[in-house]
This record gives structure tokens, C-alpha cells and sequence, in this order.
């Protein structure tokens, strides 16, 4: 290929001495788009490059936008794992390539990597037009509360269901699918309500012996509660959620209302003053 090509297509960068190789020293990942074709690449870092370089490049590089590789069209693996998507009538998100491929090697034949990055509105348009189930199942750390935050919005608005896999054994799912195959099932098949995730997750942390566990709770899940759109699905959680830390569900609906909308710069928007921090600290 003349180096124009290799420049177009994101493969070749142009230095001080010349065209040189994007992905040089790293193990390649091709991205197709949901028709099974190569529109991009995913390489990560081998050991010896990364010793070499002392730390300087990146664990993983992508292939930039070129005019046919668009990141927030791609969900990888995705053209692998349509048949079993239809077949199951869901699908498993995961956050990394290896991610992907040690779920798919364990039987969950139904994942996807999403990434490292929050949905789109293009995969959730891919996904809704399949199943309206989605399991996600994400690194502790997955890129903060805000891109959780925002793949949980645009999947409600398309009108998906939502689950998440409580994980333990392992630091993602690469490492839990290798190690515990029929573990990883397990916990994929016990996956939960997202809600009740949250829920779970922030009562493990702060508990409900006190009163100061129990504010901490409302204060953290009330924000992503006053977001829900559906006021009946609203209603349920906020039941849920009343039962669950024992106090009565008009003291929620009443936190509720003191941080659903605020003014900022002349408009209004939800609050998000009081924040979520789901996941614990690595």
C-alpha cells in the first residue's frame, strides 16, 4: 500500500524522519463493524516494548478516526456475538478486549466490549434492535461514575433492561472467566436490577446500624433515582429502596425533590451537587 493508504487508514504515523508503524511492539486486536469487516485496530503494549520505553506509551493505543473506523459505532466482538444475542435475548457488556474474549471463551458467547468507555447512542441503537436486554458487567473502575452514569440513561431511554453482575474472585472478568469458568456463569446468570446494585453496593459500604450510614445512602443514590424518567419505575425503586435502609419512602421522595432541579447559568439541569461514588477506591 502507498504511505497515503497506511497514513488514511491510521496504521502509519508521520514523524521527524519519515512514516513509522501506529502499533509497533503491541499485540493487535482488529475492530469490526457489525457487518464482520476491519475498520480498526486495538493494540496492547507487549512487555518488552514496554521496558523499553520506559513507561512512555500507552498501555493501549486505538486506531484514530479514519472514514471508516468510528469509535462510538464499535462494540467489539459484536458481529461474533449477534447470533448468540438473538438466541439469548441479551446481551453481556464488558469493558476490554480480553475481557470479551475470556467471557466468550467460558461459554457466555453473548459478550461485548464496550471499549473502556461509556455507551453510545449508536450501540445502544445496535443492541435495541436485538435484544432489550442488556447484562453489564464492568471493571470496578470503569471510567468513572459519569460514564456509568450516562450508559444507564441513553439504555432506559431506549427502553433496555438493565442488569449488573456482582463480581468476586477477580479484578475484571478476563480475570474471573479464565480462572472460574463456571463461576463467571454463575454470576453473569445471578446478575441483578441495576438499582438493586447500587443499592447493594452503598449499604455494603456504609451500612444501616446508623443514622449517618443511613443519610450517606439516600444522599449518594438520590441524585440517580430523582434522574429516572418513568415515574412508576421511580416509584418502585424508591419502595425498594425505602424498605431496604427502613425509613419511609416520603423522607427519599422529600431528599428527591431538594435535588431534582437546580438553576445553573440560566438553565435547569439535574443536580449533581451530591455526586455517586458506586465503586470502592482502588
Amino acid at each position: 500500500y502507498v504511505e497515503r493508504v497506511l497514513l488514511d487508514a491510521g496504521l502509519a504515523i508521520e514523524g521527524k524522519h519519515g512514516i513509522y508503524d501506529r502499533f509497533r511492539g503491541r499485540l493487535m486486536f482488529p475492530l469490526l463493524d457489525g457487518s464482520g469487516r476491519v475498520v480498526g485496530f486495538s493494540g496492547r503494549i507487549l512487555p518488552s516494548f514496554a521496558e523499553a520505553s520506559r513507561g512512555e506509551e500507552a498501555k493501549y493505543m486505538n486506531s484514530p478516526e479514519t472514514e471508516v473506523y468510528h469509535k462510538s459505532r464499535i462494540l467489539y466482538g459484536f458481529s461474533n456475538a449477534r447470533v448468540a444475542i438473538k438466541k439469548n435475548n441479551r446481551v453481556v457488556m464488558v469493558e476490554g478486549q480480553m475481557d470479551t474474549i475470556s467471557s466468550f471463551g467460558a461459554g457466555i458467547t453473548e459478550t461485548v466490549g464496550v471499549g473502556g468507555t461509556a455507551l453510545t447512542v449508536e450501540m445502544v441503537e445496535m443492541i435495541g434492535r436485538i435484544t432489550n436486554n442488556i447484562v453489564l458487567a464492568l471493571d470496578n473502575d470503569f471510567a468513572g461514575e459519569a460514564a456509568m452514569k450516562r450508559s444507564i440513561d441513553l439504555a432506559e431511554k431506549r427502553g433496555l433492561s438493565i442488569k449488573m453482575v456482582e463480581m468476586e474472585g477477580g479484578k475484571d472478568p478476563d480475570e474471573i472467566s479464565r480462572n472460574f469458568p463456571n463461576k463467571w456463569k454463575e454470576m453473569v446468570e445471578s446478575a441483578v436490577p441495576v438499582y438493586e446494585f447500587f443499592f447493594n453496593r452503598l449499604i455494603g459500604r456504609y451500612g444501616t446500624e446508623s443514622v449517618e450510614g443511613i443519610s450517606m445512602v439516600v444522599k449518594e443514590i438520590v441524585p440517580m433515582l430523582a434522574s429516572i424518567e418513568n415515574s412508576v419505575i421511580r416509584e418502585v425503586w424508591v419502595r425498594k429502596l425505602a424498605e431496604k435502609i427502613g425509613v419511609d419512602k416520603q423522607r427519599i421522595e422529600e431528599e428527591m425533590g431538594k435535588s431534582k432541579l437546580k438553576i445553573d447559568n440560566g438553565q435547569l439541569r439535574i443536580s449533581k451537587e451530591a455526586g455517586t461514588n458506586i465503586f470502592p477506591d482502588r
